[in-house]
């Protein structure tokens, strides 16, 4: 170490021999020329190998080029081949009935010899049961085809002939006829693309079109004919709908011989129909493909790539022979080769003038001087403008350099050199930190060391250690960062972070409550009816027939033996006293039927405070209860109210086991559905103002079912139904379904809904499991807040959700 920068950093002097004076004694030598050759011949080879690298990888992207070229122009002509029989398909969609004329003017404007070359045939092949195909033949045969038969012969459930067929030229009359279905290879063709409604190819075949004396491998495309105005959104209606297909033949030899005219004829071509039962099979193999992989120092290329067409896998395989190369490519390499010798021995032969060259050589010395002057400045520039402290500290500890953010980071009046690394860094042992780096293979990372500024204040820094040796002296680089900024900015995100929680806390409370008021509210309904009914009861009651029949008796107090003897008013009496009595019997009947209904409702009113009360510690009561039973209960809440407006209940109930459950949840859950139902139907202009209820097993789970047929749920609020104060309705809130949503999942079953759309009625299906052991412990408030997006009991006019998608659900039902 020589000495300091004005900016603190080492700089290291060695007492070398100058480049000029190495240069000098080493061209004075008289191993100079030898020295030279070598060198030269080294670098010819060097030379050499990169020009033949480059030449590779030169013909490499050519033949690459050649590959995409070739998988580019497959796919645009069997994409190009693909829309002419989706032309003829649309043909078919576009007309009542397309007849054998009508074909023939299509196929033949769409010059397939010019624009589609390859193609052997275009026909269409029609779907014929078995009961049908008498009548097929004979009708084919009233065109003139009085031979025609369908082939091969043989008893099918359903048959798929070629009816037209274009050229109808001789080969092509061959298949004529022909029944699809008796090949394996090409039903499957035709099914896949009757339930995908896509261009399908089949697997390698031979055409029926094939002469003896002339055969290529072919494949077939065809695009399924569906029913005009069927339905075919789905796989099973496509498969119902389907009539037909549109297909073209190709012979794989006419139609890859036209592409490699055309883009790639210095290449060889196989193409390999891969198939996952019967593995590959060649399709198609040009005239210079190499079949074989090259042997061991040839220089033939070949690329093997999948390529998946119409939903068909085939395996291209490209390969180039030596004579893909071009003749200045394959010279380039002995043009560098003999170029660099030449050289070489020209530098030989001139080398002993090089000695008159001694001023240039002077001159690269001092401008690769000047390079590693500007590299040292750049080093010192990045130093000097890093935001951590960097120090040089030396074996015993002094700090040996610094840079200027040390000064910021340590509050420094004046430089850090000099001083001792422990007055800056509390308890630093540097040469434990250099064998903890050692043993990491680097430089420590990122330790916390509290740090000391120069008035004596403590703060939190990161420090990096690492070692380095210069001239034979250990010297340690230290990294430190200030990160009281950054612990800080931590401690008031945590604080915020509580805060946070605190007020999630709050709301899932008063969300509780809100549950709490919709679902009592639901229930005081009931109440309101029972007590309306017993008050009409009260008014109608026949005590004031029995007090004026009182009032008569006292009048006659003194003569009741005559009274009732002689005056006419007395023959009544036995009659009224009957009337009385019997309408009494009625009155205590009905109260006494309305007296429990009003009982079970406060009661319900009481489970629903008292579980509410202990949602946010415990779950509730699990008891085994009867489906069936617990469905009534629920109808006889909200029978009064089904009642008054004229709804009926249509009930479906099978015999299923108890589940264990808690009840009063269940009777909310459903009481709220219910009501929905019925609010739906008075809301909607329908016929039928009927709910159906149904009780269905699912395996593990029971499933509770309400469907009515009233205003149904708009698309548009498919995603909306079970979100928190969603409703569409003026005078609601968006509370029940919010509460039915989460009181199913911590029952350990879910609620979903359907609807087909707006006026068509809407299906709500809420799934239980039959055992307590199939359902997670209940969660405490705020956990229900965080679990189940909020609705609205009004939903059932307008509402749903995409995330409960109800699975079973019949789009045919009788809404």
């Amino acid at each position: 170490m020589k000495g300091l920068t004005q900016n603190g950093f080492e700089t290291l002097e060695k007492a070398r021999p100058s480049l000029f004076d190495r240069t000098r004694s080493l061209l004075h030598s008289r191993w100079a020329p030898l020295v030279v050759l070598y060198l030269g011949v080294f670098l010819t080879g060097v030379m050499w190998w990169t020009t033949h690298c480059h030449r590779d990888r030169l013909v490499g992207e050519r033949f690459q080029f050649r590959v995409a070229q070739l998988q580019s122009h497959i796919e645009s002509r069997i994409s190009q081949y693909e829309s002419v029989l989706r032309g003829g398909v649309a043909l078919f969609q576009a007309s009542r009935g397309v007849d054998r004329d009508e074909w023939h003017r299509y196929v033949n404007d769409c010059d397939i010899e010019s624009w589609y070359p390859g193609i052997q045939a275009m026909g269409v092949t029609v779907l014929v049961e078995q009961d049908e195909l008498a009548d097929f033949e004979a009708k084919v045969q009233a065109d003139g085809f009085d031979d025609f038969k369908v082939f091969p012969k043989g008893v099918r459930s359903r048959y798929a002939c070629v009816n037209f067929i274009e050229p109808f030229d001789w080969r092509n009359q061959r298949v004529f006829g022909y029944d699809a279905y008796s090949s394996p290879e090409r039903r499957d063709m035709l099914n896949r693309a009757a339930r995908t409604g896509m261009p399908k190819i089949s697997g390698k075949i031979t055409l029926v079109q094939e002469a003896e004396d002339d055969t290529q491998s072919g494949v077939l495309c065809c695009l399924p004919i569906y029913r005009n105005g069927a339905k075919i959104a789905t796989e099973s209606q496509r498969m119902e709908a389907v009539v037909g297909w549109v297909h073209a033949a190709f012979r794989c030899t006419d139609l890859m011989s036209g592409i490699l005219d055309e883009c790639a004829n210095d290449v060889g071509l196989e193409i390999h129909d891969v198939d996952p039962d019967a593995g590959e099979q060649l399709l198609f193999a040009s005239g210079n493909s190499v079949i074989e992989a090259p042997s061991r120092g040839s220089n033939a290329m070949i690329q093997s790539l999948p390529l998946r067409l119409s939903g068909r896998d085939w395996m291209l395989t490209v390969s180039a022979p030596y004579s893909f190369r071009t003749p200045a490519e394959s010279m380039m390499g002995g043009i560098v080769g003999v170029s660099g010798c030449v050289i070489s021995l020209l530098l030989f032969a001139v080398l002993t003038s090089l000695n008159g060259q001694r001023i240039l050589a002077i001159g690269m010395a001092e401008e690769m001087t000047r390079e590693l002057q500007h590299s040292e400045a750049c080093t010192l520039s990045i130093l000097e403008n890093a935001s951590e402290s960097i120090l040089s500290v030396d074996e015993h500890g002094r700090i040996a350099a610094a840079n200027r953010a040390s000064r910021r980071v340590f509050q420094a009046e004046d430089s850090l050199i000099g001083s001792q690394i422990e007055d800056y860094i509390v308890g630093v042992d540097l040469s434990e930190l250099a064998k903890k780096a050692t043993s990491q293979g680097g430089a420590t990372m990122g330790m916390i060391q509290d740090c000391r500024r120069e008035d004596g204040t403590l703060f939190p820094c990161s420090v990096s250690v690492g070692e380095v040796e210069v001239s034979g002296l250990l010297h340690y680089i230290v990294v430190a960062r200030d990160e009281a900024a950054r612990i800080e900015a931590a401690q008031k995100l945590a604080e915020q972070h509580k805060v946070l929680v605190e007020v999630s806390h709050r709301a899932g409370r008063a969300e509780v409550a809100t549950g709490v008021l919709h679902n009592v509210g639901n229930v005081l309904n009931s109440v309101n009816v029972s007590a309306n009914l017993l008050r009409e009861y009260l008014d109608e009651s026949p005590v004031d027939m029995l007090a004026k029949a009182a009032q008569v008796i006292n009048e006659q107090e003194d003569r009741l033996g005559d009274f009732f003897s002689n005056d006419p008013r007395a023959k009544h009496f036995p009659r009224l006293l009957n009337q009385v009595v019997l309408k009494f019997e009625a009155e205590r009947e009905s109260q006494l039927g309305e007296l429990h209904a009003l009982t079970d409702n406060i009661g319900h009113i009481k489970e629903i405070v008292s579980m509410q009360q202990s949602f946010a510690v415990k779950s509730g009561l699990d008891e085994m209860i009867d489906p069936v039973e617990i469905f009534g209960d629920a109808i006889r809440m909200n029978d009064a109210s089904l009642e008054r407006h004229g709804v009926a209940i249509q009930r479906d109930f099978g015999s299923l086991p108890p589940i264990h459950t808690q009840r009063h949840e269940v009777i909310q859950i459903l009481v709220n559905l219910i009501r929905n139902a019925q609010q739906s139907i008075e809301e909607s202009s329908a016929g039928d103002r009927v709910i159906k209820l149904a009780i269905r097993p699912d395996g593990d789970w029971v499933c509770f079912e309400v469907r009515d047929c009233g205003m149904g749920i708009p698309q548009e609020n498919l995603t909306k139904i079970f979100q928190h104060g969603f409703t569409t309705k003026c005078d609601g809130h968006g509370f029940g379904l919010h509460s039915c949503a989460n009181a199913a999942q911590e029952l350990g079953g879910e609620l979903t809904v359907d609807s087909l759309g707006a006026g068509k009625g809407a299906c709500f299906q809420v799934r239980l499991p039959l055992q307590i052991s199939s359902r997670p412990a209940t969660q405490n408030v705020s956990a229900r807040n965080e679990s189940v997006t909020a609705g609205d009991s009004s939903g059932a006019s307008g509402d749903d959700a995409e995330a409960l998608v109800l699975t079973n659900v019949d789009p045919n039902g009788d809404c």
